[in-house]
């Protein structure tokens, strides 16, 4: 233990140990100096303490605040492509003209008589179509329907005899191939799984 020993000069002040002189009141305090030490060291350290709580905690904070509007970005975003997808597939819910197959153009003069221009008509909340193949009513159903994705069910129809009955199997063929949509400026684009266009229409109303 290490006693230290000071002198206060300080008038009106009573401590346990005092003395009088010269009309002055003199007072001298013992105490232990280590523990003084000690104590001073502990209130140190206490604040430092909590001053380094403060700055986990706050940075703790804007941690979960930075990972909070991360979310919140995700969550908006996720939710706006959301929407643009359902806007998309309900897009579908029409009737469309055929332009081309397989990359090829229809020529419109070729359907005459009994023959027209091939319509695919699609429903999308009963998950089928209905149209034509130019020759032949056809119906089948959407086995899938999700995103940019789309496959047809088999295919049925009436069985009337036409000119070009080979048109209109490959038209029925290439449906049956489709895996993916795109609508683009009123025009559908349907591809198959290796991205290849297999058949495109015009929005017909």
């Amino acid at each position: 233990m290490f006693p230290f020993t000071f002198d206060l000069s300080l008038k009106g002040f009573r401590s346990l140990q005092h003395i009088c002189l010269r009309g002055v009141q003199k007072y001298k305090f013992s105490f232990d100096f280590q523990r003084v030490l000690v104590f001073l060291l502990s209130i140190i350290s206490t604040i430092k303490n909590g001053l380094t709580f403060a700055l986990i905690t706050i940075n703790q904070k804007k941690h979960t605040m930075k990972l909070l509007f991360a979310f919140s970005l995700i969550l908006l975003t996720a939710c706006n492509s959301q929407k643009e997808m359902t806007h998309n597939i309900q897009n579908l819910h029409d009737i469309w003209a055929l332009k081309s197959v397989n990359g090829e153009d229809l020529d419109l003069k070729s359907f005459t008589g009994i023959q027209r221009q091939p319509v695919l008509e699609i429903f999308v909340e009963d998950r089928r179509i209905g149209g034509n193949d130019g020759c032949n009513s056809l119906f089948g159903s959407i086995t899938e329907l999700n995103n940019d994705i789309i496959r047809f069910g088999k295919l049925g129809g009436t069985k009337m005899a036409c000119p070009n009955m080979k048109f209109s199997s490959n038209y029925t063929r290439a449906l049956s191939n489709v895996t993916s949509f795109k609508i683009e400026n009123l025009h559908l684009y349907l591809y198959d799984s290796e991205g290849n266009e297999l058949l495109k229409f015009i929005k017909v109303d």
